[in-house]
């Protein structure tokens, strides 16, 4: 799947994003659009915000809905 890092759309596993973000892939808790951007499912407020911080720290685009 492509996703855009660093401003670029590069190919990656969700199992790749997952484990860069820190999150376990097999939850599914991270959604990856098909714009290339990273969201989420289903989570708790804090699960949300490190989420939201993992993205901004990786360099990922975050969703319209994780950005709120």
């Amino acid at each position: 799947m492509k996703v855009i890092k660093n401003g670029n759309k590069v190919e990656m596993s969700y199992e790749e994003v997952c484990a860069e973000l820190g999150f376990i892939a097999s939850v599914h808790f991270v959604k990856v659009t098909t714009a290339g951007t990273i969201g989420y499912t289903v989570g708790k407020p804090y699960e949300i915000n490190a989420l939201r911080a993992a993205v901004k720290a990786n360099g990922y685009k975050a969703s319209k809905n994780l950005a709120k």
